[in-house]
Formats: C-alpha cells, sequence, structure tokens
C-alpha cells in the first residue's frame, strides 16, 4: 500500500484545544515564531480530545501519527492561526519517524510547504518514543524510552499544551504499530431484551464499529438500535460470511441499521 494510499483524509477533525499561557511552552509557540531544527515537546505527559466530523482541512486527522505546527507561509491561510496545523504522516516509513531526518517530510496541509512540527498526536495506534533529551549546561542528556501505549476508538492522544519545548538529539524517534488493536467497551442496557430466546442484560461494542463514526453510528445510538431488537431472531444457518445479521433491522429516526451480532 503506498503512503498516498494509507493517509487517505478521514472527516474527522480536532476540537479546538485550550490555549495555557505558560513560557515556553507548547501552547505558547505562535504561527510567527521561529523554531529551532530538533526541538519539540518533551513528551512527558498526554492529554486527550474526541475526534469530531468536520471540514476545517487544516485540522483533519488519520490513523497512526500526526504532526502539528505552524505554517511559516505567510500567504497562506493557515498562517497566522492560533491551533497548530496538522500534517498527516500515519504509518509512512513502516511506522517509524525520525525528527532529525524526517521533519523535512512535514508540509502544511493547506499549501504544501515545509512546516516545522513541535507536538504530534496519535489516532487508533499502537506507539513509543524513544531518543536523548538536551538537558542545561553541566548536565548529561537524559534517556527517553518509553513502552509502548495504545489509543482506540475516537480518542486523538498527543502531548500536553503545557509541556515544554525541549532540544532532542538526531535519534528521537517515534514509532507506531501498524495493526489495529481492538478493544470492546461493555454497555449496560436500559432494560433487559430478549434475542434467539436468550435473555440479553449488556452489549459489549467493538472498537471497529468507530470507523463509522464519521456516518453519526456512535456507541449510544448503537446501544438505542439494539435494545429495539427485543424479540428479535436470526437465523444461524443462512448468514453470509459467518456474521450473524437480523432479517428485521432497527429503525432510528427514518433510517434503517444492519446490525452484527
Amino acid at each position: 500500500m503506498s503512503n498516498e494510499e494509507e493517509n487517505k483524509t478521514r472527516t474527522y477533525i480536532l476540537r479546538e484545544m485550550p490555549v495555557i499561557s505558560q513560557a515556553h511552552a507548547i501552547s505558547s509557540i505562535g504561527s510567527n515564531s521561529f523554531v529551532e531544527r530538533g526541538w519539540f515537546a518533551d513528551c512527558k505527559n498526554t492529554d486527550e480530545v474526541d475526534v469530531v466530523p468536520g471540514t476545517d482541512p487544516r485540522r483533519y486527522v488519520s490513523d497512526g501519527l500526526n504532526l502539528e505546527g505552524h505554517c511559516q507561509n505567510s500567504s497562506c491561510s493557515a498562517y497566522g492561526q492560533s491551533t497548530r496545523s496538522i500534517f498527516r504522516w500515519g504509518f509512512r516509513n513502516g511506522g517509524k519517524f525520525t525528527l532529525f531526518w524526517d521533519e523535512a517530510d512535514c508540509k502544511c496541509p493547506l499549501c504544501g510547504n515545509s512546516m516545522r512540527p513541535i507536538n504530534c498526536g496519535f489516532l487508533r495506534t499502537q506507539w513509543r518514543i524513544s531518543g536523548y533529551r538536551k538537558m542545561g549546561v553541566g548536565q548529561r542528556p537524559e534517556h527517553v524510552s518509553t513502552s509502548w501505549k495504545s489509543t482506540t476508538g475516537n480518542k486523538y492522544v498527543y502531548f500536553s499544551e503545557n509541556s515544554e519545548l525541549v532540544e532532542w538529539d538526531d535519534r528521537f524517534t517515534i514509532e507506531m504499530m501498524t495493526s489495529e488493536l481492538v478493544t470492546y467497551t461493555q454497555h449496560d442496557l436500559s432494560k433487559k431484551i430478549t434475542v434467539n430466546n436468550r435473555i440479553v442484560a449488556q452489549i459489549f461494542i467493538s472498537s471497529h464499529c468507530h470507523k463509522h463514526y464519521q456516518e453519526g453510528i456512535s456507541e449510544r445510538l448503537i446501544v438505542k438500535l439494539v435494545e429495539k431488537l427485543d424479540e428479535g431472531e436470526f437465523d444461524p444457518d443462512d448468514q453470509e460470511e459467518k456474521k450473524e445479521y437480523f432479517e428485521t433491522f432497527p429503525i432510528w429516526e427514518d433510517k434503517r441499521y444492519k446490525l452484527i451480532w
């Protein structure tokens, strides 16, 4: 699969993140600020925010790694924006990004000019970082090597807005696993239902369902649809691809939905 195919634009966008006023913090690095090569967030703490449907191409994100920075092209409409623009790195280079070598490939999503990344975020992937943070005068560099961390569903995990901008050595690397980590979320039904003569009190929703979020299919909606299946049945011997579909599709707001049980 080509990089272009791997990084197809999703109709997901990040909510406005809070701007925290703190000297040398990531949030205080304005779009007009010049950042030296090799400087990046300290990667000590993370926050998370939900991705939501949106139309601002400056803020689209993709599965995998997303690099954040400010466009320095004064003729670009991204220039001067308070929120950072996002370059969808995805799983390029086999799921690896090295700041020293690869930052030149980070481009403004609007004008295509080089954009120096100062922070990053992750969506539906496993990731880890390694490298040496340069410390103050008279101090040895600090070695950083994290264990694998993960983010699933619609949670975009990024390094905190009040992270400090620090200098990294040329070995600073971010790695991602390309395989999706599938998780299940438990939901209790507001009332028990009967399906194929079995009483059901709770369901588990696969993280695969989050891929349909752009069509407005949320976990809350899935729970409501399941509750409408009370007294429903399906024939386990007459199914396609070994998936159990209900013959009667539940309807919500004049739309019919096909559920896999």
